[in-house]
């Protein structure tokens, strides 16, 4: 479909954030800006706008524009949405009512890593949501920690943290199920990702250089990162500070950055979804569009020095 550019008509965006894609090759867009989710068909045809109110269901949006973010589609087509704002995750079925929420509730534990276990089921800014085989995990931003539920949504446990050690996160943002069932956290205020077992054991760490790290005493990353991962087990991760998205291998190598989707250059990307036919589809928050491109050739990653890696689709 010809895109309808910025702004805030149905089918236009005002600062794009998540991305998903069932298996049926359903689109599900948050246009954070315009406080609303738009789904689309695979072609990138507009098939409805949820979030201004009908069917009861409305995101939260702050004075100064700021509005939900993360999004992920359940294998039973549920579509979980971030109310970054509202501080609640929410379930919507395929008609756009919510049919499951958690949390609603502000509750910030101060950056005080000796605090990560208080108040489950409630958050700071959730940014992301997870679905595994038999738990639902959301990356509690503000509160610098992830956090496990049933599918039900029945409270489980927290792990993280306020810090730079193994297993602490400042500022996780995107959240994905490995293919090794592992949890990975795109943890952006210590530029790398931070991977958990499901019960939130530390499993290792994987360094961005591409990403760039909080300053002591600094402002938290405004970058954004989210994560996907392909049928092949490479993990997605945005970097729009660089203005690409970096590929990593399933032992944490850089084996491409993408740079374009066709002739068009990225600018802001944020959030990465993989299509069932593997087009690799990106939010780019500095151009309000959705841009796809196929994902890059196949790289061997032995052969290949991680800081020379690139490849532009």
């Amino acid at each position: 479909a010809a895109r309808a550019g910025p702004g805030t008509e149905p089918g236009q965006f005002t600062d794009p954030i998540g991305v998903a894609v069932g298996r049926d090759g359903t689109i599900a867009v948050v246009d954070s800006g315009n406080a609303r989710l738009e789904r689309f068909n695979r072609d990138g045809d507009l098939l409805d706008v949820w979030g201004d109110g009908a069917n009861g269901v409305s995101f939260t949006r702050t004075e100064n524009g700021l509005g939900p973010t993360g999004v992920t589609i359940a294998p039973d087509g549920t579509i979980w949405v971030a109310d970054t704002w509202g501080h609640r995750v929410v379930a919507l079925d395929a008609s756009g009512a919510i049919v499951q929420t958690i949390g609603g509730e502000i509750y910030d534990t101060g950056d005080d890593p000796a605090r990560v276990g208080e108040a489950g089921g409630r958050f700071f800014g959730p940014r992301d949501i997870a679905i595994g085989d038999d738990a639902i995990y959301v990356s509690d931003t503000g509160n610098e920690r992830v956090q496990r539920f049933t599918r039900d949504g029945t409270f489980v446990s927290t792990w993280g943290g306020y810090g730079t050690g193994l297993g602490q996160l400042i500022e996780p943002v995107g959240i994905a199920v490995g293919p090794d069932g592992n949890i990975y956290v795109a943890d952006s205020g210590n530029a790398r990702i931070a991977i958990f077992t499901p019960d939130g054991t530390p499993a290792g760490e994987w360094p961005v250089p591409d990403w760039p790290k909080t300053q002591p005493g600094g402002l938290p990353p405004a970058y954004q990162p989210y994560l996907a991962f392909d049928a092949n087990g490479d993990l997605y991760a945005t970097a729009s500070n660089a203005a690409e998205a970096i590929v990593l291998d399933r032992n944490g190598a850089i084996v491409a950055r993408l740079s374009a989707a066709g002739a068009e250059r990225l600018s802001q990307p944020i959030g990465v979804a993989i299509a069932p036919d593997g087009a690799v589809l990106l939010t780019d928050v500095g151009r309000d569009a959705v841009l796809e491109t196929a994902p890059p050739a196949s790289l061997d990653a032995e052969d290949l020095d991680a800081e020379d890696a690139g490849a532009t689709p």
